[in-house]
């Protein structure tokens, strides 16, 4: 995702002739921007296996105090009392806290909003709640980006020196 640059006219100057030849004409300055590089999918795919097996973690040594003391969750009550809070929380407090989730860590990506900028609360806890949608993981196959991705307008870029 290319930003583009932006022209900022001084406040005595009329906002004409916004062309870059004429920029220093009419006393508007060149604010530079740089370049975002989209995560590829190949990383995208890597920070939700290791993010999966991590909130996996969580959940077993949640259960396995349970399960000691012979509680047993059936496999719907450990969907819904376990996994999907645990997940929701996993990436919601991961990304307010730190800016990303241990995937992201490895994979060296992060989260930003479409400005390039470090995401609000609400965009980060929508783009949780979308996560928690059955099979959403599948949508980058029919979209080009992820349905947790559009819906908060947000997007996972690499942080990687080019």
């Amino acid at each position: 995702m290319n930003l583009r640059t932006e022209f900022i006219c001084s406040k005595n100057t009329p906002n004409q002739n916004r062309s870059t030849s004429s920029c220093y004409n009419v006393r508007m300055k060149k604010i530079p921007t740089k370049t975002i590089f989209l995560a590829p999918r190949v990383e995208r795919i890597m920070n939700y296996v290791i993010d999966i097996a991590a909130v996996r973690a969580v959940v077993i040594a949640i259960q396995l105090p349970l399960v000691l003391n012979s509680f047993y969750l059936k496999p719907l009550g450990e969907i819904l009392f376990l996994y999907i809070p645990v997940f929701f929380f996993y990436f919601t407090i991961s990304e307010i806290l730190f800016g990303k989730t241990l995937g992201k860590v490895v994979t060296k990506t992060r989260v930003v909003d479409l400005k390039g900028k470090k995401p609000t609360i609400r965009q980060l806890i929508i783009r949780s709640l979308v996560r928690c949608i059955p099979f959403e993981q599948f949508s980058f196959v029919f979209l080009p980006v992820g349905l947790h991705d559009s819906i908060s307008n947000t997007r996972v870029v690499s942080t990687k020196k080019a």
